[in-house]
C-alpha cells in the first residue's frame, strides 16, 4: 500500500474531485509516496513565491510527477477553460497544465536551492480529470500522455508509469533521496530545548511540537506574512528559529531580529553554521550597517537616539545598497517601534518576502506602540503553553486573570514569601539560593535570579553563593539578571525578586508575568509588602 502524507490543515475537508484522486492512488504499491496539499517557499526567476500541487507523487525509479486536480465538468472554448462543478456552477479557470507545469518547475527550484542541492531529481507533470474521460488533447501544452482521467484513474499504476514514459523519465531515487525529499515536503519537526540543562526530576529533556504547534508551522509554509501571537511558553521563539533554518535550508538569505541583547545571543549561538540566517538584535543591526556605510556613532546616544535615529540611519544605509535579505523574522515584536518594522523590511528584494512577526502584547515592557507598525492583517493565536509546568503556567496566567490551562506537565507549586520593607533583601536571596543548591541538589546553572531593581542586581553582582560567584548571563556562576533583560529566555528554576523599585516604569504586573513565566520547572517568588503584590498575585496566594 503506498505511503501518504496528507498535508491539508487540520480539520479541514479537501474537495470532492481531490478525495475520489486520493482514494484512487492509495491503491498503488509499497514503492509509491503520496503527498496530498503540498506547499512550499521558492525563489523563481528571482523572487521569491508560495507554490502549492494538489498532489506529488515520488517512485524511487521514477522521480518525481506533480498532479492538477480538476473536477467537474469542462469545456475549452477559444484555449479558455471552464468548470461546471457538481452543482451546475459554471467558471471560467486558469489552464490547469500551466498551473502543473508552474509547479512543477518552481519545485525544480526548490530542490535546486537547498543546501546542498537536489540537482538529480526529475520533476514531471499532468493533470487529472476524475469526473470525466478525456479522448482528446485539450491543447497545445494538454497531450494526452500527461492527462489522467476517470477511466485512467481505475488502474493508477499503469497510469501513472504511463505519464512517466510520456516524459521518458527514470530517475533512480536513494533510500536516503526519498528520505530527504520526505522531510521536506511533510516534515516532522522536533524543537530540541534551549536550555543545556534540567532539573534532574524534568521528565522531559525534549520540547515536542503540539499539534497546535504543528499547524501553525504548516502554515508558516503558505503564507507570505503573518503575525504569531501568544503568551509565554507556546513556542513563539522556537517557531521562529525553525522557519529560519527552513527557509534557509531551501537558499534564502534569512533575517532573524529581536530587541533583547541576550536573547539575540542565544538565537545566534542555535544558528551557529547556519551561514543564510543572520541573527541580530535590532540596534545592533542599526549600529553594524550604518557603519559598514561609513557614518559615525555618536558617544554616547541616548533613549531617544536608539528609538528614532537609529532606524533612519539604517535605512540610509540600505539606500546606499541594494536589499539583501529574500525573508524577515521578527522575534519578541512587541518591544519594536513603529518605525523599527518600515526600517527592516526596506532590506528585503522584494515586497512579497516572506514576513513573520512573533509576539505577546502582555509582555510589552517597553510600550512603543508596536501594533502601529506591523501592518500584517493574518494572525494566528497560539494557546498551549510547551515550556512551563501546569502550576508555573497557572499562576502566570492567574495574573492577568486568565483561567488555568487544560493540561501541562506536572510540577512544583511555586512558592511567593513577601517580605518586610526593611528586610535584607539580598540576604533573602542568597538564603533561598544556596537553600536552592545544598538541599534540593540543583546546579548553580539550574537557578536564575530576575529582579525588577537594577542597583538589586549589581549588589548581587558582588557576592556568592557558598563558593558560586553571582555573574551576569553567559558567565560562569548564578546569574542574576533584570527581568527586562532576561525577557525571551528560560530557566529551569527563577527566583523572582520584586521590590517595586521600578514601577515608574514598569508596570508590576507585566514585570511579574514577565519573570515567572522564565521559569520552566520551578519559581519562586521574593516581594516586599509594599510592592503590588497583592494584585499581581491575587489568584495565586
Amino acid at each position: 500500500m503506498a505511503t501518504i502524507h496528507r498535508l491539508d490543515a487540520a480539520g479541514t475537508r479537501a474537495p470532492h474531485s481531490e478525495r475520489v484522486v486520493l482514494e484512487a492512488l492509495s491503491k498503488l504499491g509499497n514503492d509509491w509516496t503520496i503527498f496530498h496539499s503540498v506547499r512550499w517557499q521558492s525563489v523563481r526567476r528571482g523572487r521569491p513565491g508560495d507554490w502549492e500541487a494538489d498532489f506529488i507523487v515520488m517512485h524511487p525509479d521514477r522521480g518525481l510527477l506533480v498532479l492538477e486536480v480538476k473536477g467537474g465538468s469542462i469545456e475549452v472554448v477559444g484555449g479558455r477553460w471552464y468548470a461546471t462543478s457538481y452543482y451546475g456552477d459554471r467558471n471560467e479557470i486558469k489552464n490547469p497544465y500551466s498551473q502543473a507545469s508552474d509547479s512543477k518547475y518552481a519545485l525544480i527550484e526548490f530542490f535546486r536551492n537547498l543546501k546542498p542541492p537536489l540537482r538529480h531529481v526529475r520533476v514531471a507533470h499532468a493533470v487529472v480529470f476524475p469526473a470525466v474521460e478525456v479522448f482528446r488533447e485539450l491543447g497545445p501544452n494538454a497531450p494526452l500522455g500527461n492527462t489522467l482521467d476517470a477511466a485512467k484513474l481505475k488502474e493508477p499504476d499503469v497510469a501513472l508509469h504511463q505519464v512517466f514514459d510520456h516524459w521518458q523519465q527514470s530517475c533512480r531515487l536513494s533510500t536516503s533521496d526519498q528520505h530527504q525529499i520526505v522531510g521536506l515536503l511533510a516534515p516532522t519537526v522536533f524543537l530540541r530545548a534551549m536550555l543545556r540543562t534540567r532539573v534532574e526530576r524534568s521528565e522531559a529533556d525534549l520540547i515536542r511540537l503540539t499539534q497546535e504547534q504543528q499547524d501553525i508551522f504548516d502554515r508558516l509554509k503558505g503564507m507570505r506574512e503573518l503575525l504569531v501571537l501568544g503568551g509565554p511558553g507556546t513556542g513563539k521563539t522556537l517557531l521562529a528559529l525553525e522557519r529560519a533554518r527552513l527557509l534557509a535550508k531551501q537558499g534564502a538569505k534569512v533575517r532573524l531580529v529581536c530587541y533583547n541583547e541576550l536573547l539575540g545571543r542565544m538565537l545566534r549561538s542555535a544558528t551557529t553554521g547556519e551561514t543564510l540566517v543572520d541573527c541580530v538584535t535590532f540596534h545592533g543591526l542599526c549600529v553594524r550597517e550604518a557603519t559598514a556605510v561609513g557614518m559615525k556613532m555618536p558617544a554616547t546616544p541616548d533613549v531617544a537616539w536608539w528609538d528614532e535615529e537609529a532606524p533612519r540611519r539604517l535605512v540610509e544605509a540600505i539606500k546606499l545598497r541594494d536589499p539583501q535579505i529574500d525573508a524577515l523574522i521578527v522575534d519578541e515584536g512587541q518591544d519594536f517601534a513603529p518605525s523599527w518594522f518600515a526600517a527592516l523590511r526596506s532590506d528585503l528584494v522584494d515586497e512579497s518576502s516572506p514576513f513573520y512577526v512573533f509576539a505577546d502584547d502582555r509582555q510589552e515592557l517597553q510600550r512603543r506602540n508596536w501594533r502601529e507598525g506591523c501592518v500584517i492583517e493574518a494572525s494566528y493565536t497560539l494557546t498551549e503553553n510547551c515550556r512551563n509546568t501546569l502550576p508555573i503556567a497557572t499562576h502566570v496566567n492567574a495574573l492577568f486573570g486568565e483561567p488555568p490551562p487544560v493540561r501541562g506537565a506536572a510540577g512544583i507549586e511555586p512558592r511567593i514569601r513577601q517580605l518586610a520593607d526593611d528586610a535584607d533583601v539580598a540576604g533573602e536571596v542568597l538564603d533561598l539560593a544556596q537553600n536552592l543548591m545544598q538541599i534540593h541538589g540543583l546546579s548553580p546553572s539550574d537557578v536564575v535570579i530576575l529582579a525588577d531593581d537594577t542597583t538589586l542586581v549589581r549588589k548581587l553582582r558582588r557576592l556568592s553563593v557558598d563558593q558560586y560567584p553571582i555573574v551576569d548571563y553567559g558567565e560562569q556562576g548564578v546569574v542574576a539578571v533584570t527581568v527586562a533583560r532576561f525577557k525571551g529566555l528560560e530557566s529551569p528554576a527563577v527566583v523572582l525578586v520584586l521590590t517595586d523599585a521600578d514601577g515608574r516604569t514598569a508596570d508590576p504586573t507585566t514585570t511579574a508575568y514577565v519573570g515567572l513565566s522564565r521559569a520552566r520547572s520551578a519559581g519562586f517568588v521574593l516581594a516586599r509588602q509594599s510592592h503590588a503584590v497583592g494584585a499581581c498575585f491575587k489568584h495565586s496566594l
